[in-house]
């Protein structure tokens, strides 16, 4: 299931139709060849090579897409922890202005999945797994400190680049230690006090691999969602109280007045 094309997370309603309406169907990533969402019903008519009629939004934007099925999860859980059916979708002769939708929404997104400290060899083991999907940089181990805006994912090569940097750096969604031999005992501390989310060791499993960091990605998406959310919602809360204080002086007035 290794994709061309970047993806990145979309939480969105889905509309969902093959023959009949899927239920309660939404997305969790869209890239410029495809998308993967989740239904309540389907696996009994939606399968390999199936053809579905999508509807979506994209910020303001409704669009429309006719896909094909890739692959078919049947033991996927929907955001409630409820039994749901997953579908990987390709997308199947995109109308223009729809795949420019999708092109400008993607551009939209800025994140970062940092690799440190890998050796040249393994550079290209992990820019093949997931240097097509992820937004994957290179970085040698002086370069971190204050420039981790937007990193959704960190991996560190060795526990001694841990050790030199642990302490400096900021919150993120997933943080991997890779080692090339034994786990160090340190890291399993690390692992077990949540300053490190995952370890794993040579060769990688590509599936794993792409797992992980997907899950940070989608990850860093709800935080940033979080903060849009609860920005709106201060702002809101701030309105009202205005409007409140304001309400509460014209009423005090208009007794004044009547009192007089």
């Amino acid at each position: 299931r290794l994709t061309r094309h970047v993806r990145i997370p979309l939480f969105a309603r889905v509309e969902g139709r093959a023959g009949e309406a899927l239920e309660e169907c939404y997305s969790t990533n869209i890239s410029a060849g495809g998308m993967f969402f989740k239904a309540r019903t389907g696996a009994d008519r939606v399968s390999i090579g199936t053809r579905v009629d999508l509807g979506f939004s994209l910020g303001e934007q409704r669009l429309r897409a006719q896909a094909e099925v890739m692959w078919v999860d049947e033991d996927a859980f929907d955001y409630r922890g409820a039994r749901a059916y997953g579908f990987g979708v390709r997308f199947v002769d995109l109308e223009p202005d729809v795949a420019a939708a999708i092109q400008g929404f993607i551009g939209t997104f800025r994140y970062r999945v940092v690799m440190v400290g890998a050796p040249a060899e393994e550079q290209a083991a992990l820019a093949e797994i997931l240097g097509g999907t992820y937004g994957l940089e290179f970085w040698e181990t002086a370069r971190l400190g204050g420039a981790l805006d937007n990193v959704a994912a960190l991996m560190l090569h060795t526990a001694d680049d841990l050790r030199r940097v642990v302490h400096d750096l900021p919150p993120m969604p997933m943080r991997v230690v890779y080692c090339a031999d034994q786990v160090a005992d340190e890291v399993l501390r690390l692992v077990n006090r949540g300053i490190v989310h995952y370890f794993l060791r040579m060769p990688f499993d590509p599936v794993g691999l792409r797992t992980v960091f997907g899950r940070a990605v989608e990850t860093f998406a709800l935080l940033l969602e979080n903060e849009r959310l609860t920005g709106q919602l201060e702002r809101a809360v701030d309105r009202l109280d205005r409007e409140n204080r304001y309400l509460r002086s014209e009423v005090a007035r208009h007794e004044g007045h009547e009192t007089i």
